[in-house]
């Protein structure tokens, strides 16, 4: 919990430090916590970014496959599958990080399992440090 907690303040931290010019801020206080009214949480979903301080990633598409094994993975648009770590599943929550490779970066995702809402914060370093929020809504496969 506390790494999450680390991840989360140094999310806000870099935020207010970089501004690059695709990048903007998106007050999320009248975003509602609703996802699709028939959502049912399984091993995989198809999720679809709704906002983002990052335009480029608005309406893409996000995928997450072995949720209820003990090696989950994500999928981005056409890349190729992704490691995941659950650092959280409990109480209609599930919160799984990137497993860093060779590369500064990491992502850590937190999924409503009720509601089929999740959010995504981002972070490293490519080509200057970069953090970039996401929020959007989930379907089950």
């Amino acid at each position: 919990m506390k790494k999450i907690i680390f991840v989360l303040f140094l999310s806000l931290f870099l935020g207010a430090c970089t501004a690059p010019s695709n990048l903007r801020y998106i007050p999320t206080a009248n975003v509602q916590e609703t996802g699709a009214p028939d959502f049912q949480y399984k091993t995989s979903l198809e999720c679809t970014v709704g906002i983002s301080t990052n335009s480029n990633e608005i309406g893409s598409a996000i995928s997450f496959t072995g949720l209820d094994t003990l090696s989950p993975k994500v999928l981005y648009q056409a890349d190729r599958p992704i490691d995941l770590e659950k650092v959280y599943d409990n109480n209609g929550r599930i919160i799984l990080q990137t497993i860093a490779g060779g590369n500064p970066n990491i992502d850590t995702f937190l999924i409503n399992k009720e509601t089929g809402v999740f959010a995504k914060s981002s972070m490293g370093d490519f080509w200057g440090i970069y953090v970039v929020a996401t929020k959007g809504t989930c379907v089950g496969k």
